[in-house]
This record gives C-alpha cells, sequence and structure tokens, in this order.
C-alpha cells in the first residue's frame, strides 16, 4: 500500500513474526501486543520508507536487527494497490481459502471417522486446526527465517521443532519403560492384569451364588451390581495395556511375544462373558425371595427356591469352584510365556475335574425335576449361565492344549501384517459405518467446524481473526462416542476445569513475580516448587477423586503450558494491559466454544431437554421411594 507501518518481533520459540497495519495507533498496539511468551528478543516499527520508528524498537542483538530490516525491504518492494492482499501463490487469492477449508473440515472428519484412539485424534485435530489457521493468516502464511535461503530453512521453523520435539519426548517415554526393575512395561504389568481381570470374575460368580442360593434379598446384591459394572473398566484398561504392550515385542517374537499371545488371548476369553454376567446381574436384581408358606386359600405351599437349591448347590458350588481353579492353572502357566509337557498334564488334570462337575451338575438338575416357573426363573437362568461360562473356560483350555501339544502356541505375525491390520481396524466398516459411530462423528464435526469458522472471521469484541483457540478448545474436549444427550454436569465441569486451567497459572506467576529479580536462585526454586506442586496436586486429585478427576485434568493439562514462562519480564504499562486483555480474550473464547458445543450437541441429542428433566425427575422419586421402602425392610449397604 502507499502508507503502512510493520511491526516485527521476535522470541525464542515462535521466532520472527510480523504484522501490516495502516495507522500510527494500529502499530503502537500490535508493539505493545506482540507475543512475548517464548520470551521477547526483538521488536520495532518500520515505516513504509523503511525508516525505523527511533522510539519504539529494541533488538537483543545486531543480528536481529539486521534481520529485520531485511524483512521490512522485503516488504517493501512488494507491489499492491491500498486494501488489497498479495500472496507468493496467486493461486491462493482464487481458490486458496476454499482448499484450505475444504482441508480443514475434510481432515476433522477423517479423524472422527476413524476408530483410533482418542489421544491420535485430539491431538491430531489439535495441531492441524492450529497449524492451518496459521497458513491462513495472512499475517504469518508460511513460516520462513529471515536471512536463510539454504534447502533446509525448513528445519528452523517452529513446525520442525514441533516434531522434533514430540519425537524426542516419546522417544524419552519409551526409554523410560526400560529402566530395570522399574516396572513401567506394559508387558511386565500384564500378567498382573490377567489375574486382576480373573480374580473379578470368580469373585462375582462366587458372591452371586452365595446370594442367589439364600433365602432373602440383602445388599449382597448390590455388590454383585457393582463387581459386575466395574468389570468393564477393569477389562478396558487391561486391553490399553495389551495393545501398548505390542511395541514392546514387535510381531509377537521370542518368549516375551509367546507370553503375550498367551495373556491376550487368555483376557479375551475372560471378558468374552460380558453378556453372561449382564445376565447374572438381571437374575440377582430381579430375584425378590418372595415364597410365601402359605397360597391364598391357607393351604401349604412349597417353596420350590430352597428345594430347588438344596438339590444343586453343592454341585453348582463344585463347578463354580473347579471352573476357578482351572482359570488360575492356565494362568499360571502362561506367567513364563511356555508350557512344558509337565504343565499340558496339569491343565489336563484340572479340565478332567471341571468336565466330570459339569456332568454331575447336569445329572443334579435332571434329578430335581424343577418346574418350568416364574418363581424359579431366575434360579433356572443363573445356573444356566454357569455351566456357559465353565464351557467356554474348558474349550479354551482344550484350544490351549491342542496349540501347545502342536507346536503352534502363537502366532508370529510381520510387522507389515501388523500395520495393514491396524490400517484395517482404523476404517473397518462393519464399525465406521454403525449408526451410533456416524452420528458421534458428525455431532463433533459440526461443533469444531463451526468454531472454526467464528475463529476465522469473527472480528471485533472479544474475537479477533484467525484465531484458533475455539476449535483447538474443541478438538482437545470432543464428546466420546456412546453419549446419546448432552450432559449439562460435563459441560459444567468442562468450563470450570479450562477456566481455573487459563487462571491459575496467571495467578500463581504473577505471585512469583513479586519476588525481586536480582534473587535468582530463590525465584528459581519457587517456580520450580510452583510447578511440580501444581502437577502433583492435580496428578494426586486426578487418580484418586472420581468426581473430580476430569475437572483436574483437565485444569493440569491447559495450565501447565501457563507456568513455563520466564520468571523476570520487564512491563510497561501498555504492555502490561495488553497482556490481561490478551488473556480475559483467550478465557472468553474458550467458554464460547464450550457453549456452542453444548448447542450443538443439544440440538443433536436424541430427546430435549424438556424430556431429559422430566425422565430424570421421575427416576429421583423411584429412587426415593424404594430407598425409603429399603429402610422400612432394613435392606441397607
Amino acid at each position: 500500500v502507499d502508507k503502512f507501518y510493520l511491526v516485527v518481533w521476535k522470541s525464542k520459540v515462535l521466532g520472527w513474526k510480523k504484522k501490516v497495519v495502516q495507522t500510527p495507533h494500529q502499530a503502537l498496539k500490535a508493539y505493545f501486543d506482540c507475543d512475548d511468551n517464548g520470551g521477547l528478543e526483538a521488536r520495532a516499527i518500520f515505516m513504509s520508507d523503511g525508516t525505523v520508528d527511533k522510539d519504539h524498537n529494541w533488538f537483543a542483538t545486531p543480528q536481529f536487527e539486521q534481520e529485520a530490516k531485511a524483512m521490512s525491504k522485503e516488504m517493501r518492494q512488494e507491489k499492491c494497490t491500498p486494501g488489497t492482499i498479495v500472496y507468493n501463490d496467486p493461486n491462493y487469492g482464487k481458490y486458496g481459502e476454499l482448499v484450505c477449508m475444504v482441508d480443514v473440515f475434510l481432515v476433522i472428519f477423517l479423524f472422527l471417522f476413524a476408530k483410533a484412539n482418542r489421544n491420535t485424534i485430539m491431538f491430531g485435530m489439535s495441531w492441524h486446526t492450529v497449524w492451518m489457521m496459521n497458513f491462513m493468516n495472512p499475517g504469518i502464511g508460511v513460516t520462513k527465517v529471515p536471512g536463510v535461503r539454504h534447502w533446509w530453512h525448513w528445519t528452523l521453523t517452529e513446525y520442525f521443532v514441533v516434531e522434533v520435539t514430540t519425537i524426542v519426548g516419546a522417544l524419552v517415554a519409551v526409554v523410560a519403560t526400560l529402566v530395570p526393575r522399574a516396572g513401567l512395561q506394559n508387558l511386565s504389568n500384564l500378567y498382573d492384569d490377567a489375574l486382576s481381570v480373573n480374580a473379578a470374575i470368580v469373585k462375582i460368580w462366587a458372591d452371586a451364588l452365595a446370594y442367589l442360593a439364600g433365602n432373602e434379598r440383602s445388599a449382597a446384591r448390590l455388590q454383585v451390581e457393582i463387581q459386575i459394572d466395574g468389570l468393564e473398566g477393569i477389562a478396558t484398561e487391561v486391553q490399553e495395556n495389551i495393545d501398548g504392550a505390542w511395541w514392546e515385542t514387535f510381531g509377537f517374537s521370542g518368549a516375551a511375544g509367546r507370553r503375550l499371545w498367551l495373556l491376550k488371548n487368555f483376557v479375551a476369553s475372560a471378558v468374552d462373558i460380558k453378556e453372561l454376567l449382564y445376565v447374572v446381574k438381571s437374575c440377582v436384581k430381579a430375584e425378590d425371595f418372595d415364597y410365601p408358606d402359605f397360597d391364598a386359600d391357607g393351604h401349604p405351599q412349597r417353596n420350590e427356591h430352597k428345594e430347588f437349591w438344596q438339590k444343586l448347590r453343592n454341585t453348582a458350588e463344585d463347578l463354580a469352584s473347579e471352573t476357578s481353579v482351572l482359570t488360575w492353572a492356565l494362568l499360571k502357566t502362561f506367567q513364563d510365556g511356555d508350557i512344558s509337557s509337565q504343565e499340558i498334564a496339569y491343565i489336563e488334570k484340572h479340565l478332567r475335574r471341571v468336565k466330570e462337575r459339569q456332568v454331575n451338575l447336569v445329572e443334579a438338575f435332571l434329578e430335581a425335576e424343577p418346574p418350568m416357573s416364574e418363581n424359579l426363573a431366575e434360579e433356572q437362568t443363573f445356573v444356566f449361565a454357569l455351566a456357559c461360562w465353565s464351557r467356554k473356560c474348558s474349550e479354551f483350555a482344550e484350544h490351549t492344549i491342542e496349540s501347545a501339544s502342536s507346536g503352534k502356541l502363537h502366532e508370529r505375525r510381520s510387522m507389515i501384517r501388523e500395520a495393514a491390520d491396524g490400517v484395517w481396524s482404523l476404517f473397518n466398516p462393519a464399525e465406521v459405518l454403525k449408526h451410533q459411530h456416524l452420528k458421534y462423528a458428525f455431532r463433533n464435526w459440526l461443533s469444531i467446524c463451526v468454531c472454526f469458522l467464528v475463529g476465522y472471521y469473527a472480528d471485533g469484541s472479544i474475537f479477533y481473526r484467525y484465531n484458533y483457540v475455539l476449535a483447538m478448545t474443541l478438538t482437545l474436549l470432543f464428546v466420546p462416542e456412546g453419549t446419546h444427550v448432552i450432559e449439562y454436569e460435563k459441560c459444567a465441569h468442562r468450563l470450570l476445569g479450562v477456566f481455573l486451567g487459563k487462571s491459575l497459572p496467571f495467578v500463581m506467576n504473577g505471585i512469583i513475580g513479586l519476588i525481586p529479580c536480582n534473587l535468582r536462585i530463590i525465584g528459581f526454586l519457587c517456580q520450580v516448587m510452583a510447578v511440580w506442586g501444581y502437577v502433583t496436586t492435580f496428578c494426586f486429585l486426578y487418580y484418586n477423586s472420581d468426581k473430580w478427576s476430569y475437572v483436574s485434568c483437565l485444569i493440569g493439562g491447559f495450565g501447565i503450558y501457563g507456568l513455563m514462562v520466564p520468571r523476570c519480564r520487564q512491563f510497561t504499562p501498555q504492555q502490561r494491559d495488553a497482556l490481561f486483555v490478551s488473556k480475559y480474550k483467550e478465557i472468553g473464547n474458550v467458554m464460547i466454544a464450550i457453549l456452542i458445543q453444548a448447542l450443538m450437541h443439544s440440538v443433536l441429542s436424541r430427546r430435549s431437554a424438556r424430556l431429559l428433566f422430566a425422565k430424570r425427575l421421575r427416576g429421583f422419586g423411584d429412587a426415593v421411594r424404594g430407598g425409603v421402602q429399603a429402610i422400612f425392610r432394613g435392606d441397607v449397604a
């Protein structure tokens, strides 16, 4: 343009940045608002003729001054008319914005559409939205390092730094698992994980059998329900450890690979009875032990429940006990990753005992000849479920014996096959085309895209153009699959967690900033203790509080970046005001993003808020009524 002001600045982390404005007021505002979170090293205002403003320039070294002047000279060589933007690639002015928008929307949808790990989806979408917004920002564009014209100039950009630090961080995390006797490898913990899964399943069957074979309704049924509901979480955590252990064996090679293969199959076989456990849960909940001694006419009445368990309880307990012993025997042989001939004989011995107990249960059932009545529905269903569990365990034992005897104990898989199976699992049509998964992907995709458009076009008030904060926030807080209705409590927790995560570090830095800069050691120790205390506190809450776990995770995750800033920074009053304004805008944008997410999910929810409230209110009434009845029955856990 004919008259412009070029504001340039450089920070240790972000490198050189520039902004072109048309009025002195805009130039001063950009000068004082420049980002120095990474440690400011230079800043200046250049006139349209290339001269530097003598009152508004500062360079840490002469080299930075030369680089800034080179940027100014490059800007003055560009020819354009007032009010227009000149692009290095003329095609961008024609359809570049459309291509970039399609790229953002398509990549975000593919991340959500794929059945990838949550962290992969979350951080993949986050970095893509940030970098694409910066690329579409005329003030940033493609990052170039002034004065560097070598082919490897891209290694000095922020993108390369992020990628390298990501790889280095992942390598450090991997190396940390190799510390001797630290027990950080997934593979070293898999045996204990399998033990915990098996112990949970065995206890469920034992407790359910003891309760159903009893004579009265008690709080023990609630414990069985809690155990069955908690098994899903245990199985999910164990499966994550199994998936992570693949990288420690690379295709199931050697004793470690065989051990992983055996334990993986055992856990898969153990949790394959989830449907049976839901049947058990239903039986435990439905059994009311209401067997009157006399009928409506006053005649004595048989207690079918008591007669049934008098004939089957001992055989059912024997079967459950021997099946449990068989599962423990299998785990014991799997511990070293190899199955010897003696261990095969050991498994066969317990397998024969299980089959004998299965026959005994069938004979006892036929001898009892229980009638097909409503009173015995829960008892007979439970015995059937117990027999199914025992049969599944015996079939798994038979398969293990056959595989060990034939020398095909495990399947060696190449890395190419593993990679191909991994890609297939990401886009398996049987999974990704499910109605529930498509709804989850569309709802999250729509809210993130709306926030991206708001950040790109909105300008004024707390908004400013080319702002990636809104979209980035939702990429880190996307609603998981399986949620059919908007969770207002979860939204409130998101607001609270992100707000405190953005605010607490700012307050802590202000307190630490009161320490005089000449007390470097004391200031350094205080800052280290602040970071350690912050992370430790919210990690402790994350692992020990069910209610505040999610909030603590957000506070820790969003806040740690705000703590990693230089301690002593000299601010002018204008800079201090600009810093507070920028933080205020950032927090406001985060809240707007969460509100947009809540609105989108509320509109696309299966039920309206009114219907949901009515259902919860009815459920509250039922809970109160059931609680009062339980108090009068003395049935209180």
